[in-house]
């Protein structure tokens, strides 16, 4: 599958889930299916540890801290996959 894809796949999945936050939706269900698409997805290991590392505490901050670390992770993920293009 295309690299390119995957990571914008990635970046859009983390806007989704800090919308469903935001109107108060499950947005557990895709911070659960982020983190074992990243598990088991074909990525470089130093990559998917740091993705796992934001992704994993993401359900336990408050939403001010949640929404900060929702864009570090998908500033990561668009260099990586710029650098990686």
């Amino acid at each position: 599958m295309n690299k390119e894809y995957i990571y914008k796949h990635l970046i859009s999945s983390l806007y989704k889930m800090l919308c469903w936050r935001e109107e108060k939706k499950k947005w557990q269900t895709i911070h659960d299916e982020l983190l074992a698409e990243v598990s088991f997805g074909d990525f470089p290991e130093e990559f998917k540890a740091q993705l796992i590392l934001k992704i994993v505490p993401l359900k336990y901050y408050d939403f001010s801290i949640f929404r900060q670390t929702i864009f570090e992770v998908i500033d990561y993920v668009d260099n990586i996959s710029k650098l990686q293009g």
